[in-house]
């Protein structure tokens, strides 16, 4: 069941000791000010968590400051104050627990693990802080977010910082040691053929897309391109589920899962892969063009664990970590957008905002996992509305009545339900129907 005391503790010790004692050891507040960590916590993480759109005047209110004093208050040391902050709430929060997801399908596995990244370009005066990776991608300047999401129970491994020229198969979430039995989901950007043979090893599954030049055997055959071997299938042919032997060097054993897709939709992905390759004055290679027909994974997942439409109804969980960065960068956290032109400060909103949307996405767990019937955006606004009183019970030690509020707050969740589509099913409700075994999927 939810944690409601859990987490009820988490923000009294975030909102009062805890932000005290580091707000002294990184040197932010060394002397009495009435503009001490909690009170700064509470104005800019609360505040920013409840509007984003808040500007610095309406922070100063919250705080008991003018804005002149909140304005000089974002040096380099608050930001190292607001980063180790974060830094605690990420490690402490793993701590909490949160209802189960029982949706049968996610429910065959210890976790399912959604790996990702984002990057958010800062000011060039940061490069000697988070260099980027220059260019028009990175900029001079940039922060990348590596963010695990456990679907199953929706609880959140980061936002783990580091520079924004940091590559995905180099980050603090590449080599995450997962629980035997569980499985993860990522894209190519953590795709390493050594990897897979290691988490297999481990007992941990895994789905994830192909890369392109990848050669494969199948039935002991010889090694050629995937893309030439699935142009040989039958054009009639929708779905391939074979048994191949991936990459000349460590021939790693697995499932091969495939799904053809539609005309247009080929038409959409040869066109983008003509003007890529016209960018980089190269050739798309033929290989290319016959995987831009299909949509392949490769998974450790047996067939009598997860058919082949299965496969693919859980590899599409994904994009539930791509929702999560929209509401971050969006309307629901406005991580890039900014009310200051000083570095610094930007920096000190940015690291506020994300503690923020991290008390935020555990408030709207505490009605339920990530993939269920509760609207992640509905939710999400509606844990905005209730943040900043939570978090004033919180400063002012109110335990009993701040784990009653998150109760109350909690049986106001059924106002979010999702909205059943017939055309545009849910997440939720494609699981549920791929369990199910009901009618083909609209996939």
């Amino acid at each position: 069941m939810s944690d409601f005391s859990g987490f009820a503790q988490l923000l009294q010790e975030l909102y009062g000791p805890l932000s005290r004692s580091l707000a002294y050891s990184t040197g932010f507040r060394q002397r009495y000010s009435k503009l001490d960590g909690p009170a700064l916590l509470q104005a800019m993480a609360g505040g920013w968590a409840a509007n984003p759109a808040a500007s610095r005047a309406e922070l100063a209110v919250m705080a008991g400051c003018s804005k002149q004093a909140l304005d000089q208050a974002l040096t380099a040391e608050c930001a190292d104050f607001l980063k180790a902050t974060l830094g605690w709430l990420v490690q402490r929060s793993l701590q909490l627990t949160t209802q189960v997801n029982l949706t049968p399908l996610l429910d065959k596995f210890k976790g399912v693990y959604v790996l990702d990244s984002s990057t958010i370009k800062l000011p060039g005066e940061l490069a000697s802080v988070w260099p980027g990776c220059g260019g028009n991608i990175g900029g001079t300047a940039a922060l990348k977010l590596h963010v695990g999401l456990d679907l199953r129970r929706g609880t959140l491994l980061g936002p783990d910082l580091t520079a924004g020229r940091v590559a995905d198969k180099s980050g603090p979430h590449h080599g995450l040691s997962l629980p035997k039995g569980s499985l993860r989901l990522a894209d190519l950007g953590y795709f390493k053929l050594a990897h897979l043979v290691e988490m297999h090893k481990a007992g941990v599954y895994y789905i994830t897309k192909a890369l392109a030049h990848l050669k494969l055997a199948v039935a002991g055959g010889e090694y050629q391109n995937m893309g030439t071997w699935l142009a040989q299938l039958d054009p009639n042919v929708r779905y391939v589920d074979q048994a191949v032997q991936v990459g000349l060097k460590q021939g790693v054993e697995c499932r091969l899962v495939a799904y053809r897709l539609e005309a247009g939709q080929v038409r959409v992905r040869q066109a983008r892969l003509r003007e890529d390759a016209r960018r980089r004055e190269q050739v798309v290679s033929s290989n290319q063009l016959d995987l831009s027909e299909w949509l392949v994974y490769l998974t450790n997942v047996s067939s009598e664990q997860l058919n082949t439409e299965q496969v693919l109804v859980l590899y599409r969980l994904r994009w539930q970590i791509e929702l999560l960065f929209k509401l971050w960068k969006s309307g629901g956290g406005q991580l890039e957008q900014w009310h200051s032109g000083k570095a610094w400060a930007i920096l000190c909103e940015i690291y506020a905002k994300l503690i923020g949307v991290v008390l935020v996405h555990w408030s709207v767990l505490l009605a339920g996992g990530q993939v269920s019937e509760l609207s992640l955006i509905k939710a999400t606004r509606l844990g905005r509305s209730w943040l900043v009183g939570l978090v004033g019970l919180a400063s002012i030690g109110a335990v009993g009545a701040l784990e009653q509020g998150l109760v109350v707050m909690s049986r106001s969740w059924e106002s979010c339900r999702l909205d059943r589509h017939r055309q545009q099913p849910s997440s939720y409700q494609r699981v549920v129907a791929a369990a199910a075994a009901s009618p083909p999927l609209l996939l």
